[in-house]
């Protein structure tokens, strides 16, 4: 059945025969809309039921008896579209269109929410085509968000498929998570997951803030094998879960958050840190853990946690996780390690150049201790020393070093322990007799004491 389209007779002077529910002599309750924008599948579709409009001259009913599909496929994406009744010779048009300029999901057309007539019982964009309703059309060209008029007051409501459903997308630059809306999907949505390539300079993820944000669960996974890192920065005073920053430096790392409206909690996640392929010049009874290199503080300021620095000469690599004025911490250190004899290291995010400030000196950099940043106790982390016969590590060929007794003295010299320093840093403090090397090929112990060997500290915590 088309539409149908009653003209409401009027009685005098009785204007407010719009008012919802009333029906006195031969009034129709006109002004009560009982049409409704929904998603069937993916498809729009307006509603059986009835709604009042005005053309202009003459007060109708419009009912129609079965659904009607409603046609997106001139809509232009990433914008807001229309959905009007009007009346022109009695024949009822239905017409969808884009709004321009209303490209933001998160906030209403602002002819939409400013052209509420309360005698005619509705919303208007012009003076006799009433709004339907309006649809979010996503950058797919798909609908994603609807939000439906009300008859009779100065309202609307929103409704959307699967309001709860997860809504994944990806992303391979710097991300601010859009707030959250809920009458609106896609990177809105209640429950997302990002899935972040890292590439070779690395990406950020900043969070929106938690005000914005409340109830919404948030999954971010690291999809590649880039040697960059994809850090996630919480909003300005407030951490995640104690953390000042969750870096994802390998890939299929990933983490769960939810937001309670105060700060970001951790629900489930797999995160890995690893000091890098280091080497260092004497290997016996060292700490073993980051990079710390001091630095001319003047230009620092340009680099940011979580970018990939290069050193100049070495063209050796290390990621930004702690920084202060004059010391930035490093880790996923390449090679021979960064040296310190005033070469200049430059960031892989924007024009960050910093000079490392130990004129004349020849040295790589000095370990200090393993900055994860986690706000908890060592028994919660798991922690593997590899080691690489060789000054450039190769994660395939290292070896697992555990502790070994040494029958000739009676003692386990051959060994290392983890020392916590606090909830944020620990130490690999080495044995004696530095670490060792058992071959594969006869059994035989080698001790390692020259830079001719690499290690790598892999820490993994699982929430």
């Amino acid at each position: 059945m088309s539409d149908v389209a009653v003209r409401q007779a009027i009685d005098h002077n009785d204007a407010d025969v719009w008012a919802p529910f009333e029906q006195a002599q031969n009034h129709l309750a006109i002004g009560c809309n009982t049409r409704k924008l929904y998603l069937d599948g993916v498809t729009l579709k307006l509603s059986a039921g009835m709604i009042g409009l005005y053309n202009g001259s003459q007060y109708y009913n419009i009912s129609n008896s079965v659904a009607r599909t409603i046609s997106i496929a001139a809509l232009t994406a990433s914008l807001w579209a229309k959905l009007e009744l009007s009346v022109v010779a009695g024949v009822v048009t239905t017409t969808i269109s884009s709004i321009a300029g209303a490209n933001n999901p998160a906030v209403l057309p602002a002819s939409f929410t400013g052209s509420f007539d309360p005698t005619k019982g509705g919303y208007y964009e012009t003076a006799t085509k009433r709004i339907v309703g309006l649809a979010w059309i996503n950058a797919a060209g798909a609908v994603e968000g609807i939000v439906n008029t009300i008859g009779g007051v100065d309202a609307y409501t929103g409704s959307q498929l699967n309001t709860d459903a997860e809504y994944v997308f990806a992303k391979s630059v710097n991300y601010t998570i859009l707030n959250y809306e809920p009458y609106a999907v896609g990177e809105y949505s209640k429950i997302i997951r990002i899935l972040m390539t890292a590439g070779a300079n690395g990406t950020i993820v900043t969070l929106g803030a938690v005000a914005d944000n409340v109830g919404r669960i948030i999954r971010i996974n690291r999809v590649d094998d880039g040697t960059g890192c994809t850090t996630i920065y919480p909003p300005l005073g407030v951490t995640i879960s104690d953390m000042a920053y969750v870096f994802m430096f390998e890939k299929n790392d990933y983490v769960e958050l939810y937001c309670d409206g105060t700060t970001y909690r951790v629900l489930h996640a797999s995160l890995t840190m690893q000091t890098g392929g280091i080497n260092t010049n004497d290997w016996t009874n060292r700490e073993i853990a980051d990079a710390a290199i001091p630095y001319d503080g003047a230009l620092g300021t340009a680099l940011v946690i979580g970018e990939k620095v290069t050193e100049a000469i070495s063209g050796n690599t290390g990621i930004i996780v702690y920084k202060t004025a004059t010391v930035l911490t490093l880790k996923k250190v390449t090679g021979t390690g960064i040296f310190t004899d005033d070469r200049v290291l430059t960031g892989s995010m924007g024009v960050g150049t910093v000079v490392v400030n130990i004129p004349g000196s020849t040295s790589k950099n000095a370990d200090s201790s393993f900055y994860h940043g986690y706000g908890i106790n060592d028994g919660k982390i798991n922690y593997k020393l590899k080691l690489y016969n060789g000054t450039t590590y190769v994660a395939d060929g290292a070896h697992e070093i555990r502790s070994i007794y040494d029958g000739a003295s009676g003692v386990s010299s051959f060994n290392y322990d983890i020392i916590q320093v606090d909830v944020n840093n620990s130490k690999v403090q080495t044995g004696a007799n530095a670490l060792t090397w058992l071959s594969d090929a006869t059994g035989a112990v080698t001790a390692v004491d020259t830079e001719d060997w690499s290690y790598n500290l892999i820490a993994t915590i699982t929430f």
